[in-house]
């Protein structure tokens, strides 16, 4: 897709522990909201590319930037 924002989860040892929240080829799609992927969070290219946008001034090792996820 055309964006990802990593999420270190509290506990995390190494960057493979991080959450991806990422978008989706036109194909990948289909997927969002269904457990296709592991660890990450596939999302709609417009939602992706809003929170990205919504990130951008935040430093990139931000510490207390809360991101909440709901269904």
């Amino acid at each position: 897709g055309p964006r990802a924002v990593a999420l270190r989860a509290p506990g995390a040892r190494s960057p493979n522990d991080n959450i991806v929240l990422h978008g989706s080829t036109k194909t990948g799609q289909a997927g969002v909201g269904k457990e296709e992927t592991f660890g990450c969070l596939r999302m709609f290219n417009k939602d992706v590319i809003e929170l990205y946008d919504h990130l951008a001034g935040t430093p990139a090792r931000a510490v207390g930037v809360l991101v909440v996820i709901t269904l």
